[in-house]
C-alpha cells in the first residue's frame, strides 16, 4: 500500500521534540501508534520513547521490543482497537534525516514480523535542525520511501 498523507498529532509532535531535546548527542525513538483511513492517509496519534531497557548511542538506537508491545496493546485496548502499532520514529545526531543502511533493515525486521504491520512507517527526525520526513517500507521493492504529503492535524480528538 502506497500512502497518500500522513498526519501527525500535535501532542505526537510535542512528544517527539521532548525525547529529543532530553537525548542531547544520542539517537532516541520509540514506536508510534495509530490508524488508516478509508482514503489511505495515516494517522499517527501517539508517540513513545525507547524504553527502560532500549539502547541509546550517538549513532543507533535500540527501542525495547516489550515496552513497545506493551505501549501499542495499551493503545489498541484503550481505543477499543481502533489504535495500532504503525512504526516507529527516531533522530539522527546530524543534519541527516535520509534512512541509513540500519534503518532499512529495521524496517525490513519489522515488516517480516508476524503480527504486526506489513508496510510500517518511519519517521527520522534531525535533533540539530528539528525536522522531519517519513518513510513508508514496500515490501514489493524492499525500500523505504519518502511519504509526499504530510501534514500537522490540530482537530485529532480520539476517543476510546
Amino acid at each position: 500500500m502506497s500512502l497518500k498523507r500522513v498526519c501527525i498529532s500535535p501532542t505526537a509532535l510535542k512528544k517527539i521534540h521532548a525525547f529529543v531535546k532530553s537525548s542531547g548527542v544520542r539517537e532516541i525513538g520509540g514506536p508510534m501508534v495509530g490508524y488508516v483511513t478509508h482514503e489511505n492517509e495515516l494517522v499517527i496519534t501517539d508517540v513513545s520513547g525507547p524504553g527502560l531497557n532500549g539502547r541509546r548511542m550517538p549513532f543507533n538506537v535500540t527501542v525495547d521490543g516489550e515496552h513497545s508491545k506493551q505501549f501499542s496493546d495499551r493503545a489498541f485496548r484503550d481505543s477499543g482497537g481502533k489504535l495500532d502499532f504503525v512504526g516507529d520514529w527516531h533522530s539522527h545526531p546530524s543534519i541527516c534525516i535520509r534512512p541509513s543502511e540500519g534503518d532499512r533493515l529495521a524496517m525490513k525486521l519489522l515488516a517480516d514480523t508476524p503480527g504486526l504491520v506489513s508496510n510500517p512507517v518511519s519517521l527520522i527526525c534531525s535533533s540539530l535542525l528539528k525536522i522531519f520526513r517519513i518513510y513508508e517500507w514496500a515490501n514489493s521493492t524492499q525500500t523505504l520511501t519518502a511519504v509526499p504529503h504530510i501534514r500537522l492535524r490540530r482537530d485529532i480528538k480520539f476517543e476510546a
